[in-house]
């Protein structure tokens, strides 16, 4: 599957769309990249450039997809 997104040129807003578009994907859950009751509270961009996503979604859920 091919998804089409206009990104935006700001960095944090732009991994923000990304991050987003994957939380909404697929409802087949062998698909999907995230649980499907993740979301997306925060995201930062550190100046050294390290990305940290902060996600609500049950931290076993987390811990555990894809086990």
């Amino acid at each position: 599957m091919t998804v089409e997104l206009p990104l935006s040129n700001e960095p944090v807003l732009r991994a923000k769309q990304v991050l987003n578009t994957l939380l909404a994907g697929p409802v087949d859950t062998e698909l999907r990249t995230l649980p499907p009751d993740a979301a997306l509270l925060a995201f930062y961009l550190l100046p050294d450039g390290t990305a940290i996503a902060d996600f609500f979604g049950g931290a076993g859920d987390l811990d555990t997809f894809g086990d």
